[in-house]
């Protein structure tokens, strides 16, 4: 009984160990996705458990036509590399196209090479061979191929079973490995896709980033002020110009509501046309507005409103562009102020030449009828009514002779603090009866000028003040020297604290003749005179006032390179 049973345990074992071996070898297969290094490895391990010297395997191409040679190990290993074999050609073919393993034990008396047995001794070395397809669930992968059998006895069928089952083991591990290799190849691909993509975008945001900052560049250097605004009013560009033009920086626009941010654009009539632009889209223009900023003077734009459509023609906002034309305005104004002087001027001029004898002979036949007439006579005291009446017409000539004159103004060097010292002496009393309180911020270094008639101007503008200013007040009169971009100026300024000027007529304050005083009291000519006598002297005179908010004028007469010379010779 005990001989029985050791026979039976060593049958056992004997059955135990393949399946224990080939466990093994699957064990290994399995443990790479390495398509090439799974490859070797199954050659490898199926040649030594066989026993053998050669071997090779097949796999299918992609287009399941071809058995494309893989891996290859015995004397022809080089000459055999990358053989190709059709489906149902040759044994690896037949094999491949049937699906059935295939055990030659005798290479010149099989069946299969009868045919071509002399092709068949040059192709093989071996007497015995196995042949086995690799196939998973039904798809071909491909086959393997072992001869040369060390012991050079012929294979069995033991031999065609386990490399059977090994191959069925293989063959699972080469499709992981194939399938793995299939990933990794479309990662790749796809890796190289991306990449490329990646580039690409990243090439076209750089343009698109460059072109913006361009844009941006361009709207930021032009002069005039441009600001984009959406459907909902809030503002997307604010440029350099809109900065300087309004003093709100790009940070604090940005973000906010237009009409929030200046409200004073909806008191100025802008509102209706940037709507317009917004809903219907429509191209506007308004050649002038004009209105005050906050802790600012009165300034006129122009103002030009677009609607701003993205790529598919549809309206999303509106581009507003703002031209701070004050200063083109004020020349046009100071120009025809100059034309309308000079023509009344040579009227005023005609006129007080024709009056001017007359009425001196008057005032000499009065005077002479005076000297004979008794005190007491009733006579005399319409004589001297008359003479009053006579001598006030003679005034009148006077100022428009002065008005008219037309010969070169006086030129000598001339320092301005001193003739508004002086004038000042002029008004001294009526400072004093009307409670006016003078404030004095004189420049001590300011710069002599070429002038010659400013005492006139300052005793005018001075007195001017006071009517503003009957029960009292304050006059600021400053002196500074100013750089600016048409050169350098001499800059004094008149600042009452009286009624101011209404909106209305103040644009017409320099013309001759007009006055809002009462009848009897001034004919209009006093600022024409000081507008005339600076022009002369190429300077100029302005104003800004507002009702209830005083008012200041602000006189600028020119440094000459004769004043500087003179100025660092007195040095």
């Amino acid at each position: 009984m005990r001989g029985r049973g050791e026979k039976r345990i060593n049958k056992l074992s004997k059955k135990i160990k393949p399946l224990s071996h080939l466990y093994e070898i699957s064990k290994a297969i399995s443990s790479s996705l390495d398509l090439k290094k799974v490859l070797e490895l199954t050659l490898d391990k199926c040649l030594d458990s066989l026993e053998s010297e050669a071997g090779s395997i097949f796999l299918l191409d992609e287009e399941g036509k071809e058995l494309i040679l893989k891996t290859v190990r015995g004397p022809k290993e080089v000459s055999l590399h990358d053989v190709k074999q059709r489906l149902g050609e040759g044994i690896s073919g037949l094999v491949a196209s049937n699906g059935k393993p295939l055990l030659v034990t005798d290479i010149e008396n099989d069946p299969h090479f009868r045919k071509k047995r002399s092709d068949v001794l040059d192709m093989y070395e071996t007497a015995s061979f196995l042949c086995v397809p690799l196939v998973t669930t039904n798809q071909l992968v491909g086959v393997i191929n072992i001869t040369e059998k060390r012991s050079r006895k012929p294979y069995t069928r033991n031999d065609l079973e386990f490399l059977a089952a090994l191959a069925s083991h293989a063959s699972l591990a080469i499709e992981k490995a194939q399938l793995y290799e299939q990933v990794r190849k479309f990662n790749e691909v796809l890796s190289d896709e991306v990449r490329t993509a990646t580039e690409e975008l990243k090439r076209r945001n750089e343009e698109l980033f460059s072109l913006k900052e361009y844009n941006e560049n361009i709207i930021s250097s032009i002069g005039d002020g441009i600001v984009v605004i959406d459907k909902n009013w809030v503002i997307h560009t604010w440029n350099t110009g809109m900065e300087r033009q309004f003093k709100i920086g790009e940070g604090e626009a940005k973000g906010k509501n237009i009409l929030e941010l200046l409200p004073e654009w909806e008191k100025a009539g802008l509102k209706e046309p940037i709507a317009m632009s917004l809903e219907s889209g429509r191209l506007s223009e308004i050649e002038r507005v004009r209105y005050k900023r906050k802790k600012g003077k009165l300034q006129t734009f122009k103002v030009k409103f677009s609607p701003l459509y993205d790529s598919q023609r549809k309206n999303t906002g509106a581009v507003i562009a703002i031209t701070d034309i004050s200063e083109k305005v004020e020349l046009e104004k100071q120009l025809e102020i100059s034309k309308r002087m000079a023509s009344i001027g040579k009227l005023a001029a005609g006129v007080a030449h024709e009056l001017n004898n007359p009425l001196d002979g008057a005032i000499r036949f009065a005077n002479l009828t005076l000297d004979h007439t008794e005190e007491g006579d009733m006579r005399r005291e319409y004589l001297l009514g008359a003479k009053e009446g006579l001598t006030r017409m003679a005034k009148i000539v006077a100022s428009l002779l002065t008005f008219a004159r037309q010969t070169n103004p006086t030129l000598e060097l001339t320092d301005v603090n001193r003739v508004i010292d002086d004038a000042l002496l002029f008004t001294e009393e009526r400072i004093r009866c009307q409670d006016i309180k003078v404030v004095k911020e004189l420049d001590k270094q300011l710069t002599p000028i070429m002038a010659g008639e400013l005492q006139q101007v300052f005793v005018n503008l001075i007195n001017n003040a006071f009517d503003a200013m009957p029960k009292g007040g304050t006059l600021k009169i400053s002196t500074l020297r100013v750089n600016e971009k048409e050169g350098k100026f001499v800059k004094i300024i008149f600042e009452d604290t009286g009624h101011g000027i209404p909106i209305d007529i103040k644009d017409n304050i320099f013309d001759p003749f007009f006055t809002t005083k009462e009848v009897g009291k001034g004919v209009g000519l006093g600022l024409a005179i000081c507008y005339g006598i600076i022009e002369r002297y190429n300077g100029m005179i302005e104003v800004e006032s507002n009702p209830g908010e005083g008012s200041t004028f602000i006189v600028k007469l020119p440094v000459t390179e004769r004043n500087s010379d003179k100025e660092q010779n007195s040095g």
